[in-house]
């Protein structure tokens, strides 16, 4: 298969979107679909109140009531809690990595590296840790 523009950007988003879902698959299929780390939790928790009473002075459910810090992930949650706040918890990650390697490749494209470079170096970057 011969290496064009579109095949390209073909692959490289077919194998984002391969290692983007595997550790969602692996924790469905294994681990009762429960969420990766308690950040998630958090920010679920958070989205539902700004979506139940609006953005809070104050997050109540911790120990000693601490100030809230405005996080606009967690507006963005509040606005897709008609989905389900754990579900769009699991895409919007999913759809940010998948803009990422988009916007990547069209700033090498922009900087005039070359197809084969462009593809190596998205290659490396979406089979690196830091990616997942």
């Amino acid at each position: 298969m011969k290496l064009t523009e579109r095949n390209s950007l073909f692959l490289l988003l077919i194998a984002a979107v391969l290692i983007l879902a595997l550790p969602h698959v692996i924790r469905h299929f294994f681990y009762n679909d429960i969420m990766i780390g308690i950040g998630p939790y958090y920010e679920a928790r958070m989205a539902l109140a700004i979506a139940e009473q609006g953005i809070p002075s104050q997050d109540n459910m911790v120990f000693s009531p601490k100030p809230y810090i405005f996080n606009p992930y967690h507006l963005i949650l509040s606005k897709l809690s008609f989905i389900n706040v754990e579900l769009a918890s699991k895409i919007m990650p999913f759809i940010a990595g998948i803009l990422c390697i988009i916007l990547f490749y069209l700033i090498l494209k922009k900087l005039n590296t070359g197809l084969k470079e462009r593809y190596n170096i998205l290659l490396s970057f979406i089979i690196s840790p830091i990616f997942v």
